[in-house]
C-alpha cells in the first residue's frame, strides 16, 4: 500500500452538518470487540494539523509538569522533534488535558480539561499563538469517567470518546459550535478494564474517525476502524510495545498527536516511565505500526501526556500490572511479587535487605515526580525515607531521601495518592498519642506541604488504608477497620483533602492481620485491596466501583511470614 501525501491545511469552522455527520458517524460499537469490517479497500487522506497551537502547519504538544502543575507547549518542528518548552500558564495539576482540535469553530486549535476536583469540563479556545483564552464550562459530571480522548475523522471535527467507570460504558459526546459538548451517548459495553485511548483520525480515509485502546487485562493495544452507522469494525490487535524495536516497552501514557513527524501517517507518544522516554509511532491505513519506533528523548516521565487513565501507584515494574511488595519477618528480606493482572500474583523476585531494619514500609505512589512508584519506609528511632523506584521493579537504596524526624510519633503512614486534587500523590498519618488523622498535601517533587488535621478518634480504627478512588467519583478514598464493631468502613474522599463520614461495608475483619492497597488489581478498571487471613492466606476484595465489594478470593497461601506487606 502506499503511503499517501501529507496535505496540511488551516483548521475552518465545524458546520452545522459536519457535526450531525459526525455524531452520527461516532455513535459507534457494540463492544470492545467490535463489529463486522467492510472488505473495501480506501486510500488514506491527508493527516490533518489538529494540534497546531502556533499556526505555523506543524503539530504541536500540550503537556503538564507534574511537579509543579504547569502546562507547557512544545512548538513541533515536522519532524518528529520538538522545540524546548514554553510555559503556557500555572495550575493545570489537577487538570486532566485532551488536545481536540477546533471545538470553537473559530479555525484555531483549542484544548478540553477536566477539572479532578469538581468533575467539569472545560474548552480552552487557543489564541493561534501557543496560548489560550477564558475557558467555557463544557459539560458537568465528569468525575464517573476514566479514560477520554478525541474523535474527530477531521481536525475541526473535536467530539470526545469517553470510558465510564462505573458502568464500564464507551461514551461518545459530540461536540457543540458554542465549545460545550451534548450530553454523552453510550455507544458500547465492557470497557471498563480499558485504561488509555488514543484518537487516530481518519486512518483510512473513509471518512470516519479511528481510535487507539489500551486492555489492560493482557496489555495489547487495538485500532478500532469507524464504520458509521453506529458501528466500528474489526478490531486491529498491537502488541504491548506498539510495533517497537524493543519489545520490552511498556508505556504507562499514549496520546494521539497527529502526523508529528511529516510521513502522512498519524501518530502517537507513548511514554516509557521505566526509563522515563517518549516514543513516536505512526499507523498505517491498516491499523499496522509503520516503523520501530522513533526516540524523542528522555525525561518525559515527569510530564503528563494529554493521554489516558493509568494508575501506576502500585505497579513497580512498568508493566501496566500492578504488584505487591512484602517484607519477611524471618530473613529481614524484601520482595516484589509480580500481579497477573487478574486478582493474582504469579512470582516473586527478591530486592534485597536493605529495609530489614525498617519498622514501615508503604506505597508512596510518584512521591518525587520521576514516574517511577516510589516507596516510603520508617527507621526505628522515627526517620521517614523515600525510596525512589527505578520502574524496573526495585528501588534506589542508595538515592534515598529523608522525608523527616519524628515519625516515630505515627501509628499509621500511607500514600501514594492524590487527595487534594492537584495532581500530586499525597500523605496521611495517624498521631498514636492523640488519635489524630493528618493530612500532608505532597509538591511533587518528594516534599510536603503544611500539614492539616482531619479530626480525632482515629485511634480507634485498624489497618487504615489509602485504596484510590473507590467510589469513581474522581477523589482518592480510605478504608479502615472499626475496633469496636469490627467492621470495615468507607471514607469517601471530597477531592480537597477532606474526608466523608465514613460508612459500613461489612463486618468480622477481627481474622485479618493485615488490608492492603493494591490499585486495580484485576483489570475491571476499579480500585482493589487485598487482606491477609490469620491463618496465612492473602485474600483479593474487588472492588465495584461504587465504594463498595464486588468479589474475593483467597489466592495464595504461606503469607503470614511476612511481617510487611505494601
Amino acid at each position: 500500500m502506499q503511503r499517501s501525501t501529507l496535505r496540511r491545511r488551516r483548521l475552518r469552522a465545524i458546520p452545522s452538518a459536519t457535526i450531525a455527520a459526525a455524531a452520527a458517524a461516532a455513535a459507534l460499537l457494540c463492544s470492545p470487540g467490535g463489529a463486522a469490517a467492510q472488505d473495501d479497500e480506501v486510500l488514506p487522506t491527508a493527516v490533518q494539523s489538529r494540534n497546531d497551537f502556533d499556526g505555523d502547519g506543524n503539530q504541536d504538544l500540550m503537556v503538564v509538569r507534574k511537579s509543579d502543575g504547569n502546562l507547557l507547549f512544545y512548538a513541533g518542528n515536522g519532524d518528529g522533534t520538538f522545540d524546548p518548552s514554553a510555559v503556557v500558564d500555572d495550575g493545570w495539576g489537577g487538570l486532566d488535558v485532551a488536545m481536540v482540535g477546533d471545538a470553537t469553530g473559530d479555525g484555531l486549535a483549542d484544548l478540553r480539561a477536566r477539572d479532578t476536583r469538581t468533575g467539569v469540563l472545560y474548552t480552552y479556545p487557543g489564541d493561534g499563538a501557543g496560548g489560550f483564552g477564558d475557558r467555557i464550562q463544557a459539560d458537568t459530571g465528569w468525575s464517573p469517567i476514566g479514560a477520554f480522548a478525541p474523535l474527530g475523522a477531521q481536525a475541526d471535527e473535536s467530539g470526545l470518546l469517553a470510558v465510564n467507570r462505573v458502568d464500564g460504558k464507551l461514551y461518545y459526546y459530540a461536540p457543540l459550535a458554542d465549545g460545550t459538548v451534548a450530553d454523552g451517548v453510550a455507544v458500547g459495553t465492557g470497557w471498563g478494564g480499558y485504561d488509555d485511548l488514543a484518537g487516530l483520525g481518519d486512518l483510512d480515509g473513509d471518512g470516519n474517525a479511528d481510535f487507539l485502546a489500551h486492555n489492560t487485562r493482557n496489555g495489547s493495544y487495538y485500532v478500532y476502524f469507524g464504520l458509521g452507522n453506529q458501528q466500528f469494525g474489526n478490531r486491529v490487535q498491537v502488541d504491548h510495545a506498539l510495533g517497537n524495536d524493543y519489545d520490552d516497552r511498556y508505556y504507562d501514557q499514549v496520546a494521539g498527536v497527529g502526523d508529528v513527524d511529516g510521513d502522512g501517517f498519524a501518530d502517537v507518544a507513548a511514554v516509557d516511565p521505566r526509563f522515563s522516554q517518549m516514543w513516536l509511532q505512526g499507523f498505517d491505513e491498516d491499523g499496522a505500526t509503520v516503523h520501530g519506533g522513533t526516540l524523542v528523548g528522555r525525561g518525559w516521565g515527569a510530564m503528563s501526556l494529554p493521554a489516558g487513565d493509568l494508575d501506576l501507584v502500585y505497579d513497580y515494574t512498568g508493566d501496566g500490572k500492578t504488584d505487591i511488595i512484602a517484607r519477611n519477618g524471618t530473613s529481614g528480606l524484601t520482595s516484589l511479587y509480580y500481579g497477573r493482572g487478574t486478582g493474582t500474583t504469579f512470582q516473586s523476585a527478591v530486592l534485597g535487605d536493605e529495609l530489614a531494619d525498617m519498622d514501615l514500609i508503604e506505597t508512596a505512589g510518584d512521591a518525587n515526580g520521576d514516574g517511577f512508584a516510589d516507596l516510603f519506609a520508617r527507621t526505628q528511632t522515627g526517620v521517614l525515607y523515600i525510596y525512589p523506584g527505578t520502574g524496573t521493579g526495585d528501588y534506589d537504596a542508595a538515592a534515598r531521601d529523608v522525608v523527616g524526624s519524628g515519625w516515630g510519633a505515627m501509628s499509621t503512614i500511607v500514600g501514594g495518592h492524590d487527595h487534594n486534587s492537584d495532581g500530586k500523590p499525597d500523605l496521611l498519618a495517624v498521631e498514636e498519642a492523640t488519635g489524630r488523622l493528618w493530612f500532608y498535601p505532597g509538591n511533587g517533587t518528594g516534599g510536603w506541604g503544611t500539614r492539616t488535621s482531619l479530626g480525632t478518634g482515629w485511634n480507634g480504627f485498624s489497618f487504615l488504608t489509602a485504596v484510590g478512588d473507590l467510589d469513581h467519583d474522581g477523589h482518592a478514598d480510605v478504608i479502615a477497620v472499626d475496633d469496636q464493631t469490627d467492621c470495615l468502613n468507607f471514607f469517601g474522599g471530597r477531592g480537597d483533602g477532606t474526608l466523608e463520614t465514613g460508612v459500613q461495608l461489612n463486618c468480622g475483619w477481627n481474622v485479618m492481620t493485615a488490608v492492603v492497597a493494591v490499585g486495580d488489581f484485576n483489570s475491571d478498571g476499579h480500585a482493589d485491596w487485598v487482606g491477609r487471613h490469620q491463618n496465612g492466606v492473602l485474600y483479593f476484595y474487588g472492588g465495584g466501583g461504587n465504594g463498595d465489594i464486588e468479589m474475593t478470593w483467597g489466592f495464595g497461601n504461606g503469607w503470614g511470614s511476612m511481617d510487611i506487606i505494601a
